[in-house]
């Protein structure tokens, strides 16, 4: 999942819920303070926070049809809760071929939540039979990727560190951009920025699966990295 703390969850129930044609997680209970909105199997946490958690990259989504998408955003793109927000959108018919699977339709829908979070949707081309492609996942609706920006110089660090603790496997698309494979068809992306400036980062997280969390935990905690959150009374 991925974590995004906003301040108000009638606009969040507006953009998640009406505007993108999520659903909320049945099993979680219905309260003004957390909404779990279902992306297929994996979610976005909506907590409520006075400062609203602004993510430094997007995230893609893989959905059904973004022409059904595109419909229910010109429905509610002049709601009253979504008025004077950075709520916007736009479609893309290019998009580069190596940020998701190649069974893809070329139309990309680019989509800003009301507080800045940069979201691109992506629907199934239904014309490609070719279902042994290794890249092809089993489900329709899901996070594809998550690419988040970093610092100059720190790309080799960062694709070390996961294959360390995670065992993951990683390729480097072009110099200072590496995708690390997270779960089956699911990435996340790192890559270089310029003048990017961490000190904004106002504590949103990613939760991935861990195929062997022992041996992760372990080291971990070998290097003293491992961390306590007040809410479990667990080590995390």
């Amino acid at each position: 999942h991925v974590n995004l703390a906003q301040p108000d969850q009638m606009v969040a129930m507006v953009f998640y819920l009406e505007a993108l044609g999520f659903t909320r997680d049945p099993f979680e209970p219905e309260n003004i303070s957390t909404m779990w909105v279902n992306i297929g199997t994996q979610q976005i946490y909506v907590p409520t926070m006075e400062t609203p958690q602004v993510f430094d990259g997007h995230i893609g989504i893989t959905i059904p049809s973004v022409e059904k998408l595109i419909t229910r955003l010109k429905k509610t793109e002049n709601h009253p809760r979504l008025k004077k927000t950075r709520f916007q959108w736009k479609v893309k018919d290019t998009f580069p071929k190596n940020l998701v699977p190649p069974y893809h339709l070329n139309k990309v829908v680019h989509v800003t939540c009301p507080w800045g979070n940069k979201f691109r949707f992506y629907s199934r081309n239904t014309n490609n039979n070719n279902d042994m492609c290794h890249d092809v996942p089993s489900w329709d609706v899901g996070i594809l990727y998550v690419l988040r920006h970093c610092q100059p110089n720190t790309i080799q660090t960062i694709s070390q560190h996961y294959q360390y603790y995670f065992d993951t496997p990683v390729f480097y698309e072009q110099p200072g951009k590496v995708h690390i494979i997270v779960g089956p068809w699911q990435r996340l992306i790192y890559k270089e920025k310029q003048n990017f400036d961490n000190s904004n980062y106002s504590g949103y997280h990613v939760a991935f699966y861990v195929n062997q969390f022992s041996k992760s935990y372990k080291k971990f905690e070998e290097n003293d990295l491992l961390f306590k959150k007040h809410r479990f009374n667990d080590k995390c």
